[in-house]
């Protein structure tokens, strides 16, 4: 859901940018249809509430989807501490997979593959809560920063060269968002999109690999490492995060 008033400053800007992205994501969730995708029932612009009061000028953007009752793979792993047996992982991976191979085929129909581009444990979303479920059912959700293949956002690719860079204040500013971009999310982000290259539904590929490595090793990738080194490590050092088991 996102939220905008028309008297915040620089609202016009502000609305018109919001519109556009809520319209792209509502146009692929319109477009897509497998079991392992959270189904998409419809999406409103207005609060009813707020006009039948009168104001008219908070604008409320909702995508209403199914009722994933399980809660995203992210609280269930590190919250609720739930250990997943080994055919429970591979249950999950595979529907994973599934779904991503759906993403990526649609380019064999009239238009081109659809890369997911955030990829992670809480965009994983469980049917049913695991205890109820000895056979898990997951499903991908959240396609606002979802693109046809070779679509690529330049500024934001910039955002990352400023940070390989070494520059201290992008490094300030990663850290007051979290490692939040336009291309997902820093810790499961591929080497290409890291080095601001062009990249193609392969980088989806990676970040599935590492949901699976959150799964076995129910940790996020890269958690012992500072959030500013991670780029370093992957896109330069060509490392990858490792857990010893013991």
């Amino acid at each position: 859901e996102l939220n905008a008033t028309e008297e915040t400053p620089m609202a016009g800007e502000l609305l018109r940018d919001l519109l556009t992205e809520f319209r792209k994501e509502v146009e692929i969730c319109v477009s897509l249809d497998h079991p392992n995708l959270v189904k998409f029932y419809g999406y409103t612009q207005e609060d009813p509430y707020e006009k039948s009061k009168g104001t008219g000028k908070i604008l409320h953007l909702r995508i209403i989807q199914e009722l994933m009752r399980g809660g995203a793979l992210d609280h269930l792993l590190y919250t609720e501490k739930w250990a997943p047996r080994l055919v429970q992982t591979l249950k999950m991976s595979k529907d994973i997979a599934n779904a991503m191979v759906y993403l990526h085929a649609i380019g064999d129909t009239a238009r081109d593959p659809i890369i997911h581009r955030d990829l992670k444990s809480p965009n994983l979303l469980l049917v049913e809560y695991p205890p109820k479920d000895d056979v898990p059912v997951v499903k991908i959700t959240d396609f606002g920063l979802a693109r046809q293949k070779d679509v690529r956002d330049d500024e934001e690719m910039e955002d990352f060269r400023a940070s390989l860079a070494g520059s201290e204040a992008a490094a300030e500013q990663a850290r007051r968002t979290q490692m939040m971009t336009g291309c997902g999310t820093l810790y499961w982000m591929a080497p290409e999109v890291l080095k601001g290259d062009v990249y193609n539904e392969a980088v989806d590929v990676y970040a599935f690999a590492m949901c699976m490595w959150e799964m076995v090793a129910r940790e996020v990738p890269w958690q012992s490492v500072a959030a500013v080194e991670v780029p370093f490590k992957v896109a330069i050092e060509s490392q990858r995060p490792v857990r010893y088991f013991g």
